[in-house]
This record gives C-alpha cells, sequence and structure tokens, in this order.
C-alpha cells in the first residue's frame, strides 16, 4: 500500500492509507512499522480475541502504539525517545480502549497501564519542546485510568495544551 504512495501513484481507497498520504508519512523510514501496525489493526476484523493482557499490550504495541514511535521519529526524536514513546503509547491505549476491547481483562488494566508509565516516565521526562506535540494525547492517560466511564472534553484540551507547552506528559 504505501509503494503506491512511494512510488507516486494514487493512494487506494483505505483509510488508514489515505491518511498516512495526506500527512506525508508514507516514507520508506517508516513503512516496515506501518505495514505491521495497518496488519495487526486487522485483528479485529477477524473475530480474534485476546488470550490475556500480555496478549492484549502486544497488539496494542503493534496496532497503535507504533505510530508513537514514528510520530516522534518523524519530528526527528532519537531512537530511545521513539521507545519510549512507543511505551506510553501503549499505556494511553490500554486505558483508553483496553477495557473495550477485552472486558474479561478490565480489572488487570489498570495495574498494566500504571506499571508502564512508571517505566516510561524518566524516558519521557527531557522531550525537547519541538517534539511535545507528537506527544501531547499521552497527558490524558491518567484520566482515562480515572474517568470511570465518564467525559471529561474540556479537561482533555487543557492537559493537551499544557502538554505542548510546557513538554509535561
Amino acid at each position: 500500500a504505501l509503494q503506491e504512495i512511494l512510488g507516486g501513484k494514487r493512494p487506494r481507497a483505505h483509510p488508514v492509507v489515505e491518511a498516512l498520504a495526506d500527512a506525508g508519512l508514507a516514507d520508506e523510514k517508516f513503512e516496515d512499522a506501518i505495514e505491521r501496525a495497518i496488519d495487526a489493526a486487522a485483528r479485529p476484523l477477524y473475530g480474534e480475541g485476546f488470550t490475556g493482557i500480555d496478549d492484549l499490550t502486544e497488539w496494542l504495541v503493534m496496532s497503535e502504539a507504533t505510530f508513537d514511535g514514528v510520530a516522534v521519529s518523524f519530528l526527528g526524536g532519537d531512537e530511545a525517545l521513539c521507545a519510549a514513546a512507543v511505551k506510553a503509547g501503549t499505556a494511553f491505549a490500554l486505558a483508553r480502549e483496553g477495557e473495550s476491547l477485552a472486558p474479561a481483562f478490565a480489572n488487570e488494566i489498570p495495574a498494566r497501564v500504571r506499571s508502564i508509565l512508571n517505566d516510561t516516565t524518566a524516558g519521557l521526562q527531557n522531550t525537547p519542546p519541538e517534539l511535545a506535540p507528537a506527544l501531547a494525547h499521552l497527558s490524558l492517560t491518567r484520566r482515562y485510568l480515572k474517568r470511570q466511564r465518564g467525559s471529561f472534553p474540556l479537561a482533555k484540551r487543557l492537559l493537551i495544551f499544557i502538554s505542548i507547552a510546557f513538554g509535561r506528559f
């Protein structure tokens, strides 16, 4: 799919491929990661469930958090920051979507998210300001853990603003 874009062809009618083309992320540097993410994202289409919290976490790394690493790399971040972004992106996706994806493991999700966040905090502390926009959404992770199915639209906007302005994730 990405080869079509890289070859100057019009991308096929696929929402992810079209978004990549529009964003300018169809680059050979990101090709393997993006192809793996697209392949992984197809799993729910085939009705495959998750065998446990580890299986769910690994799937979120491949299907969701990969893009956090790509975003940091796209903006010039180093490998260590990319790796921290993938971990933090995993925590974000797990907090935001984990319960709806795998309700059987809902009781295990908060502890897993906190564990991942504890492992990534140091890696994100010295994020250069120019990379903050790539990571801003990660500032919502702790709120997703607390929300108890409630909405927090104004708080989301404020947290994202603070994240971009001050580099706090």
